[in-house]
């Protein structure tokens, strides 16, 4: 009666052999096909003629469901797909690009979409009849539950409207439901982002060292996963964690950077970065490991895993026992585009170029300057400053002042300039320093803008409160003033009054009274 079909089927070439089977978990108000196949040790025959036959109604409305929904495991496939369909036949529904993250994101063709894996449905006396899908933006607790997806029959599905956002990450629950009600809510998911988002948030990056004090982060590629719209809407806060070397143990603190525990990137933390990146100025001679977090996505609080150790290999050229080692990130890299023979030769080419044109930029000879060593990327570079070797005689700390003085300006040198966010750093002699000292940073555009309208605010202030604090004084004055007008008033008109009453002629007038 719950959802079972009992029936007596016979066999056409043994009409007179009966059995009874009862089919159970199946699902309420559904007709269902039945087909019997004999079994011998000597084979199995061909399926007999199928007969139909339909389950009861429920009898009661369906329980809660016991499994949250998932992020499905054919997300890129069904997200590609999404993407397809959409350009083509959905464009106008897709949400408006106001509330996109990045701007290399079009949600034309981009539109926020998530692939989910939900429960099957249930057979019994409360049998489901079909799923629908409710959603909540992560820290907005007192929000209700919007429904997502409607007459959901279990399985992968895409959820996709104008509920979602690239802003925020969601978490999902799946309600079942029958002819007779709807089940209390089932347990609610994990934190999800959009399809585009989820991957680039939750999977370690691909590491691989750059130079002795370089690495580049990007995003795990697949064949499935190529689309300009994984994770171009994103930032990431970039963390970084020594391993332990032989004759250290992990967890003892060193100046910097402790072995064992997670850093943060220095210029990753606020407004994190996009990928690819190239950290530059950290040396992992005996491995570090990388993890991220998406910025910009509200309620958006994990990391990825760890990357695996990543060892960077040791600089070829010692440091100058003498002189400075500077560190410089460089935009645009010395090559945009690769060389058609030798890479290598071509970067240093291009390095010296540059060296050049910052010698003479600093004034110091070219001489106490040199190239240690420049990234695989040719966007990260050392360079040495050695002592003079000839008159005119430049100290190494008057030459690195110039050098930072020269590359604070902006101008470009070769047609390169520094890096804003990384700025000018002095190599640490050991390789415990998270990052070199930062010798200069150089301003970008958006920081002198905004130093420029905080200052303009700052006087605004100003302004308005000398104006607050000294309006009473301006009253006070204003109407000393009047006082004194009038009186002066009353005491000519006296004055007049007193001369014409004593019938004197007199060359007296208001204006000299």
């Amino acid at each position: 009666p719950c959802a079972k079909a009992t029936g007596r089927l016979g066999l056409a070439a043994a009409a007179s052999y009966r059995m009874s089977s009862e089919v159970t978990g199946l699902l309420a108000s559904t007709t269902y096909q039945f087909a019997l196949r004999a079994l011998a040790p000597s084979g199995r025959s061909v399926l007999g003629e199928a007969v139909q036959a339909t389950t009861t109604a429920p009898l009661r409305a369906p329980l809660a469901p016991f499994e949250p929904p998932r992020p499905a495991s054919a997300s890129a496939a069904l997200a590609a797909d999404l993407v397809a369909r959409l350009a083509d036949a959905d464009a106008a529904h897709a949400v408006s690009p106001k509330a996109s993250v990045g701007a290399r994101v079009d949600y034309r063709i981009c539109p926020p979409a998530l692939a989910l894996a939900l429960p099957a449905l249930r057979g019994g006396c409360g049998s489901d009849e079909y799923y629908s899908v409710q959603l909540r933006p992560l820290g907005q607790q007192a929000a209700p539950w919007a429904v997502a997806l409607e007459h959901a029959k279990g399985g992968d599905v895409l959820i996709r409207g104008t509920h979602l956002e690239y802003t925020s990450a969601y978490t999902f629950r799946v309600l079942a439901h029958n002819r007779l009600g709807q089940s209390a809510p089932g347990p609610a998911s994990a934190p999800l982002l959009a399809h585009h988002q989820q991957r680039g948030a939750s999977v370690a990056p691909s590491v691989v060292a750059t130079s002795s004090a370089s690495s580049l982060l990007q995003p795990v590629s697949t064949e499935a996963n190529t689309s300009d719209c994984d994770v171009a809407a994103l930032r990431f806060e970039v963390l970084v964690r020594r391993e332990a070397s032989v004759r250290e143990q992990p967890g003892r603190l060193t100046d910097d950077f402790p072995a064992g525990e997670w850093r943060t990137l220095p210029g990753a933390a606020s407004r994190g970065v996009r990928l690819p990146f190239e950290a530059s100025g950290v040396r992992c001679p005996e491995g570090c490991a990388w993890r991220l977090r998406a910025l910009g996505v509200a309620g958006w609080h994990e990391y990825t895993p760890p990357s695996p150790p990543i060892l960077t290999p040791r600089a070829r050229v010692p440091a100058p026992a003498l002189g400075e080692r500077l560190e410089l990130r460089l935009q645009p890299p010395l090559l945009s585009r690769p060389a058609a023979t030798d890479t290598s030769a071509a970067l240093h080419a291009s390095a010296q170029r540059f060296l050049q044109a910052l010698a003479e930029a600093a004034q110091v000879p070219l001489s106490m300057l040199s190239v240690a060593e420049v990234s695989s990327t040719g966007a990260f570079l050392l360079v040495d400053v050695q002592p003079a070797s000839a008159p005119p005689t430049v100290t190494v700390a008057h030459a690195t002042r110039a050098i930072g003085l020269a590359l604070s300006r902006g101008d470009a040198l070769d047609g390169h300039h520094l890096d804003a966010d990384f700025g000018v750093r002095r190599q640490d002699a050991s390789h415990e320093a998270l990052a070199g000292e930062l010798l200069l940073q150089r301003d970008s555009g958006s920081s002198a803008r905004e130093r420029q309208a905080f200052a303009i605010t700052c006087v605004l202030i100003v302004a308005a409160l000398v104006f607050t604090c000294c309006a009473p004084v301006f009253r006070a004055v204003a109407y000393g003033a009047s006082a004194i007008t009038k009186d002066a008033n009353k005491h000519k008109a006296v004055l007049r009054g007193t001369l014409i009453g004593d019938g004197e002629q007199g060359d007296w007038s208001s204006d000299e009274g």
